[in-house]
This record gives structure tokens, C-alpha cells and sequence, in this order.
């Protein structure tokens, strides 16, 4: 949706008595000129400048009144506004200075227009500038859903999401539709009564008839009844049936939809079908019975909103829908219907990734497990499954799922899209093994991103992995890779290159030891894979080589919580020597260090300098020449910089990247981020580490 300001500016850009011009934009842009001295024309003046020049009439030579305060501006971000939201902050908690130059004119932000090949909006605010398309709205698209109703729990959504689920049963085929195990019925379920009777029952799978369909629940309710020693007795199928009213408000609504909409009779939720390990001793409940259960469910319900709640009402359903408006194109002409190019896909994205479920690392695998999953999210419902991924307000896809591959066959891909994750490349040649690397790094990138629990157990982030860990090692057999190998999250396929990864933004190491430092378990933060296939880890001029990386697991699973690991590469060591951090313009705080000089680490006096960056900027520093630290605790003003490849790219020289590592006083290493430096020529980068010794360091 765009926001009342946006539009009304829009719309009265041809007046100046209902959209205030400010400013010309050729002054705005003089930015050398102090602001005391611009001669800034504005609204109440510009009749009376002589000579008159009518085309300086028109709106696309003018700066436009936006939003007067910052308030105004932050409410219209929480309401939803796709284009004041592409202007908010990079980093929550970052501190906001309004822009001096717009403030003098009285507002927060500013906007203006221009007319190229379509209307375009420019945004104004802080330090940002930027523009986006404005597109005429086809009435007759179909895939632009405006009814929004005024809940996700009426007629009217349900008639979208039975729309998705028959399209899905009826047309996509094995992927969707096929269980792994057709008898699996999970330990406990509960069983439902007629929506009349609204009771329930906690049954064990004896009591239930082999293969039949269930519904499984995706929450984040952290009260209201859980099963346990003193509860069991009461809720199972020899006890009197229990009324749902007993139930917290989303699981009865959860009910509500496995009965009265699917028609079906059985629930599995987690609270209410699994004991917890400490009232029924060690065995508990395997990860690997819980996997199967959401394989074999025939739909997750995912409560994706909130934790009061299936349903939301939608007190204006015009902050969800997309914002269609009469635009003029022209002086006197007619209004024509346009809406923000913004609208898809960030419409919606926006209001996922938002959800506090989207959010929830544990719930991912779930998500990607399940066949299929409906989400009632806070705004709107959305839609996964291997054929499609949709969301309320463009009902018939937001991703294109079933693509070709070059070969002109339908492409298989190991994992269903999902919705926000960035979407799995389809690798050159149509390789099996390298798509599902692909695919696998994709999903790691969005798992990365999510939050864990206030006190997670130390291996969380592993452990939230494992049942995709173990489906992958299953899928590389299947189609002929030889190596399979599985370390801390990292697969042997992808090392040492695989080594080579950052943080996004600001990082943070767990008070628990979780992983190895080499490991992107390690940290909680949004990670960037350089590589995604093992392909490409073995691109360019490999520096290093791997030597060996083993791990000490609990309970010898290879794909669960780690206790120690390390990693022994053959490789050159130098010393970079860095320049004080500098504060950065944008981030909280700034892990990005630039390199002084590189020396040998092994003579005495902490190396002699042999190798420097040539300046490329008035203040002597070289921004090609840097350490981007994990965490804000990592910086030092010394590095190790170990070399894992060089890699030359036409018109832009030769990158040499690897770890930046620090030593330990038992002869170790340990991971304290990444660092890269760029020469002109091949034969330069390489001449740099020429005259260091191969030696083995182990990392841990």
C-alpha cells in the first residue's frame, strides 16, 4: 500500500495549492551552496519571477513537500507504506539525523517526479535519495487481489487459501502429493469432535486408523496447556472429552480450520502430543520422529502473526491491499490508474518477514518439511508448497516455481521455494549436485537471518538444520557425489573456498560455545555465502588446501550439536597491520577495517612491511584493501591473514580473499573474520605471498 501523504502528493502534483512545491530541483542539487544563501523559488513566489517561462510550470522541475515529521514518516512505515518503508533505516536501532537541507525547508522528507520512459517517484530523507516506478494498473490483472476482507479467518480468505490447496491436490503432481511413509500416523494426535460438540481428545496412534490425513501446527504460544505427567491421564482417550474452550485462543482456532473448513479430525501440536523429555526420561522425542511428522502431515498450519491468535481482524483492510490511484500523466488530462512498481514483490515481503514465526529459526525446517503450509500472518495469508508460493493480495504466485531447465525438462528442485528466501539460482548445466548446494545455501542464507530463542541450547543453530542436513546428504548420494562430508554445518564438498563467508550486518558470538570459528553456526547474524555450489568454492587459483576438519558430536550424529571441531589447512600466513576503525555513516557500528600493509609474520619485530595498497583516495587510505570482521570483539589492529584463492575479473583487476585469523597461546588458530585485497595484476596478487612458507595451521 502506499500512504495517504504519498498519494495525495502524487495526485496533486500538477497544483500547487494541494502539493506544495518547495524548491526547484536544479537548486536542491547545488549542494555547495550554504543553505542561507540559496535562492530558493518557492510556492508563493515563483508567479512573480520574471521573465515567466511557462515550462518551468511543470511538477518534474520541482521539489515537493513529503512528509512534515518524523513521526509522520515512522507511522507510515509501520502501516505498510511500500514506498516510505524503502527509505527507513538499514539497521533497527540506528540513530536517524534529519537532513539539514530538507529540514530548512520544513519537512522530514521530500519528493519529485520525472517523466522518462514511465512516471517515476523520488524520495527524499536522512541520507537517502532514490526513485521508483510508478506503472499503470491493469484492471483485468488477475493476479492482483484488491478485496481484501476485513478478516483472515472469514469466507472470503478461506475461499483464496481453498483455492491454493485444490490447485496444489489436483495439479502438482508427486512432489506435493506424495508421503514418504502412506501408514505414518505420529505417536499422539489429538482428535477432534464435530464442530458442534467442540471437545477434544489426546489419542495415541493405535487409537488411530493407519495413513490418516492430519494437520500440523506451526506456533509461538508459550502458555496455556502443555502434556505432561499430571495432564496425560486427563486428555487421553479413556478420560472424559475436553472442551477447546480449555485450549489458548490459537490452537482453538487451529481447530476451527482442521474441522470446519478441512473436514478432517486430527491435529498434531507439539504442546499438546509431545511429553517433555524431563517427565518420561531420556528417550523423549527423537528429531527424527518429528521430521517425519511434518513429512507426512497432509497441511501445516503455520500461526505466523502472533502468539494470541489464528485469525487477525483487519481494522482497514486498505493498508494491506495494494494502493491503486488516479495519477495524472499530463496538465489537464486525464486520470489514469497507476499504482507503485513497489507493490510487488515488497507489498508483501514485507508484511512476511515482519511475522514474528518468519523470524523463528526452529520453525523454519518445519516450514520446509511440510508439504505444504498455509500462513495467517499478522496482514494477510500466504501459501508454500513445491508448486507454488502466494500471497493473499497476488493469489495466483508471487515466485514462479516450475521453471524449465535448458534441456526443456520440468526442473526438480530438492526443497520447496520458500517465501522471502532469496530465491535458489538455477545453476549453469542443469547439475543435480550443484543445484542442490544451491538450494541448500539459500535456505542456510535465511535461516542465518532468523532469530533464536532468548536462551537457546548450545547447538541451536545446528540442531535447527539437522533434518535438512540429513535430506541433503541423502539427495548428493542419490545423484553420485562422492563426498558427502558434513562438519559443523560446512560440507567438505565446499571447503576450503566454502571457508570464505561474512556477516551482513552486525554480528554477535553466543555466550555458549556452539561451533568452531570457522563455522557459520558460530555467530548469530545474517550470513553471505561467496559461493553456493562446489563449483564455484574451487573457482580461480585455489591458495590453500585442505589438509583435514573433523568434530566431536553429541551422540555421534555428524548433523546435531557440536562440543569441539577443527579444521587443519595448508596454507601461506601474513600479517596485515591495520588502520584505526573508522566510524561508519550508516551502521550502529562498523567492523569493516582497512589494511595498512602486509608483512611476514615470522621475523622479528612483528614483520617488515613488503607489501602495501596504492592509495585510492586523497585521505591515503585503500578501500580494496580490508578486513571485515564477524563481531565488533574480533577487531584488533594486527590480523593474520591467511590466503584460501585468487580470482581475476576483466576491467577490475585481481581479488585475493581468506581468512583473517587470530593465534593461540596452544599453538591454534581461531576465525575472527574474512579479508580481501585487490591487485592490478594476477602476477602481482600472487607475488605478494611468494616468498612465505607453506606451513599447516589448525583452526578451531
Amino acid at each position: 500500500m502506499l500512504c495517504k501523504v504519498c498519494v495525495e502528493g502524487l495526485q496533486g502534483i500538477w497544483d500547487p495549492s494541494k502539493t506544495k512545491r518547495v524548491c526547484r530541483v536544479d537548486e536542491f542539487d547545488k549542494d555547495t551552496i550554504p543553505l542561507e544563501d540559496s535562492k530558493f523559488v518557492t510556492v508563493e513566489t515563483y508567479k512573480t519571477v520574471k521573465p515567466y517561462d511557462p515550462e518551468l510550470r511543470r511538477p518534474e522541475h520541482w521539489m515537493f513537500g513529503h512528509h512534515l515529521t518524523q513521526e509522520s514518516f515512522e507511522q507510515s512505515v509501520r502501516d505498510g507504506c511500500v514506498m516510505c518503508d524503502a527509505f527507513k533505516p538499514w539497521h533497527a536501532g540506528h540513530e536517524v539525523k534529519s537532513d539539514p537541507k530538507i529540514t530548512a525547508l520544513g519537512y522530514y522528507s521530500l519528493f519529485s517526479i520525472g517523466f522518462e520512459d514511465c512516471p517515476m517517484m523520488y524520495m527524499y530523507v536522512n541520507d537517502s535519495r532514490g526513485g521508483f516506478a510508478l506503472t499503470p494498473h491493469i484492471v483485468q490483472d488477475e493476479n492482483m487481489n484488491l478485496n481484501i476482507s476485513p478478516c483472515t479467518g472469514d469466507d472470503t480468505t478461506w475461499g483464496i487459501i481453498q483455492g491454493w490447496l485444490a490447485a496444489c491436490l489436483q495439479t502438482h503432481g508427486d512432489r506435493c502429493n506424495e508421503r514418504p511413509s502412506a501408514t505414518f500416523v505420529p505417536p499422539r494426535l489429538l482428535q477432534l469432535e464435530p464442530a458442534a460438540a467442540e471437545t477434544f481428545r489426546v489419542v495415541h496412534a493405535t487409537e488411530v486408523e493407519p495413513g490418516t490425513r492430519y494437520v500440523t501446527l506451526s506456533h509461538c504460544c508459550d502458555d496455556g496447556l502443555q502434556l505432561d505427567k499430571s495432564t496425560l491421564e486427563q486428555l487421553s482417550i479413556m478420560s472424559t472429552p475436553q472442551p477447546l474452550s480449555i485450549l489458548p485462543l490459537t490452537l482453538r482456532e487451529a481447530c476451527t480450520v482442521v474441522v470446519a473448513r478441512l473436514g478432517l479430525r486430527h491435529l498434531w501440536v507439539d504442546r499438546l502430543c509431545i511429553v517433555p523429555r524431563d517427565d518420561l526420561g531420556p528417550s523423549g522425542f527423537a528429531r527424527a520422529a518429528r521430521r517425519d511428522v511434518f513429512r507426512n502431515a497432509f497441511l501445516n498450519i503455520a500461526a505466523s502473526g502472533s502468539s494470541s491468535g489464528l485469525f487477525v481482524k483487519r481494522d482497514s483492510p486498505a493498508l494491506v491491499a495494494p494502493t491503486v490511484f488516479d495519477f495524472p500523466v499530463g496538465a489537464g488530462a486525464t486520470a489514469v490508474p497507476h499504482r507503485s512498481s513497489l507493490e510487488t514483490p515488497r507489498g508483501w515481503t514485507r508484511a512476511f518477514r515482519d511475522d514474528p514465526l518468519s523470524r523463528s529459526a526452529a520453525a523454519l525446517q518445519e516450514r520446509l518439511l511440510a508439504p505444504r503450509v498455509v500462513h495467517f500472518g499478522g496482514k494477510m495469508v500466504f501459501w508454500e508448497c513445491h508448486g507454488a508460493t502466494c500471497a493473499e493480495i497476488h493469489p495466483h504466485g508471487v515466485v514462479l516455481n516450475q521453471t524449465l531447465t535448458s534441456s526443456g525438462r520440468p526442473e526438480e528442485r530438492p526443497w520447496k521455494t520458500l517465501l522471502s528466501t532469496s530465491s535458489a539460482r538455477r545453476v549453469r548445466d542443469d547439475d543435480p549436485v550443484e543445484q542442490v548446494f544451491a538450494d541448500w545455501f539459500a535456505i542456510l542464507e535465511t535461516h542465518s537471518a532468523c532469530e533464536v530463542v532468548a536462551t537457546p541450547p548450545p547447538g541451536e543453530r545446528l540442531l535447527a538444520m539437522s533434518g535438512l542436513a540429513a535430506d541433503m546428504k541423502t539427495l548428493l548420494r542419490d545423484r553420485g557425489c562422492k563426498e558427502t562430508g558434513y562438519v559443523a554445518g560446512m560440507w567438505k564438498a565446499m571447503l576450503p573456498g566454502g571457508l570464505v563467508w561474512n556477516l551482513r550486518g552486525p554480528g554477535a558470538r553466543p555466550a555458549k560455545y556452539r561451533a568452531p570459528s570457522w563455522s557459520w553456526a558460530a555467530v548469530d547474524g545474517s550470513v553471505n555465502f561467496h559461493d553456493r555450489t562446489p563449483g564455484q568454492a574451487a573457482g580461480g587459483i585455489q591458495l590453500c588446501e585442505l589438509v583435514g576438519a573433523t568434530t566431536t558430536c553429541v551422540g555421534g550424529d555428524e548433523m546435531g550439536e557440536v562440543t569441539a571441531g577443527s579444521i587443519v589447512i595448508k596454507g601461506k600466513l601474513a600479517l596485515g597491520k591495520l588502520h584505526p576503525p573508522m566510524p561508519s555513516l550508516r551502521l550502529p557500528r562498523n567492523e569493516t577495517v582497512l589494511i595498512k600493509s602486509l608483512a611476514d609474520p615470522d621475523q622479528d619485530g612483528g614483520g617488515v612491511c613488503w607489501a602495501e595498497p596504492v592509495p585510492n583516495s586523497p585521505s591515503g587510505y585503500n578501500c580494496q584493501w580490508t578486513v571485515l570482521f564477524d563481531t565488533e570483539e574480533d577487531v584488533e589492529d594486527e590480523i593474520l591473514c591467511l590466503p584460501i584463492r585468487a580470482r581475476t575479473m576483466s576491467n577490475i583487476g585481481c581479488h585475493v580473499d581468506g581468512l583473517a585469523l587470530s593465534w593461540l597461546e596452544d599453538g591454534c588458530y581461531v576465525r575472527r573474520g574474512k579479508w580481501s585485497i585487490l591487485a592490478d595484476t594476477e602476477d602481482e596478487a600472487l607475488g605478494i605471498f611468494k616468498s612465505l612458507p607453506q606451513k599447516e595451521l589448525e583452526i578451531v
